[in-house]
């Protein structure tokens, strides 16, 4: 059993919890448009993406971010979820200004009531939402009470993976971002300018959640994200699997890809097994 947490410590608000609740929801269904519906965003989704694979990586990124809140909603210590809170105020960020930039690629004006609405509750959710992270954080601040002291630091070897991990999310974001359709040509599939900024919040997501991972700097703090990690890399290696004939298998980038996905799933599932059962420091480093 984990140790009780002190009295005192800064505890998760009731407020944040819905807001996390409603976040998986919405996740899950967006997961289930993207991921299940792949072929059929032209009628299911906020805007229509040709090439399923950039539907199913999105998918894969909702989905691995349903496992994150729900995973938060075991926690009572603040400091246990605010790897959550980074992350996805990361996603949200990046994701809003890609909306904003290709805004006329959205189903705002189409006739058919699906794509209109799917659109439409896109546009607020992506409005709304970042209001609410704002509310937790401010309430956060305000609240009384110390973190809970570290159970077991990241040794530094951990410390200096989960470095290089967050550094090359980064420049993959960066790439994708700046450079969509130019990544195009060492990607695993097509892109365009929109999808591959969308594909770019995926890494960006990444990187946020691993740097906050070495501010914490604790095992304990850290667990809610190992699930959630190794299912984003499950779920990447599937969708690969599922349209390999779209898939570039004789470019060095698909390769390199696979093998970030196959360290995303290791990693993940390492921090579980670690984290997800009873702590010890001397066995965690």
């Amino acid at each position: 059993m984990r140790p009780i947490l002190p009295a005192g410590v800064k505890p998760v608000l009731p407020v944040t919890r819905v807001v996390f609740f409603s976040a998986a929801c919405f996740a899950t269904i967006a997961g289930i448009q993207l991921y299940l519906l792949t072929e059929h965003t032209d009628q299911s989704f906020a805007w229509t993406i040709a090439q399923p694979l950039s539907a199913a990586f999105l998918g894969g990124v909702y989905w691995s971010g349903a496992a994150l809140f729900l995973a938060t909603l075991t926690e009572r210590a603040w400091s246990h979820v605010r790897i959550a809170v980074v992350a996805v105020s990361a996603f949200v960020a990046l994701m809003l200004l890609t909306t904003l930039l290709h805004l006329d690629r959205f189903h705002l004006r189409v006739t058919a009531l699906p794509p209109l609405l799917a659109a439409w509750i896109w546009m607020a959710v992506y409005i709304v939402f970042p209001l609410l992270l704002v509310l937790v954080i401010m309430l956060k601040a305000r609240a009384p009470g110390p973190d809970p002291p570290r159970v077991a630091p990241l040794s530094p070897i951990v410390r200096y993976a989960v470095g290089l991990n967050t550094l090359v999310c980064l420049v993959v974001c960066a790439a994708l971002f700046l450079a969509p359709t130019a990544m195009s040509s060492v990607w695993p599939w097509p892109l365009t300018a929109l999808t591959g900024r969308a594909v770019s919040t995926g890494f960006f997501v990444i990187a946020a959640g691993s740097f906050q991972i070495l501010r914490e700097n604790d095992w304990e703090r850290d667990r809610v994200g190992g699930v959630s990690y190794a299912l984003f890399g499950f779920l990447q290696l599937l969708a690969l699997a599922r349209y390999a004939g779209t898939v570039a298998w004789g470019s060095l980038g698909t390769w390199l890809y696979v093998a970030f996905m196959c360290s995303v799933v290791g990693g993940g599932v390492y921090l579980s097994l670690r984290t997800w059962g009873p702590l010890d420091a001397k066995t965690l480093k």
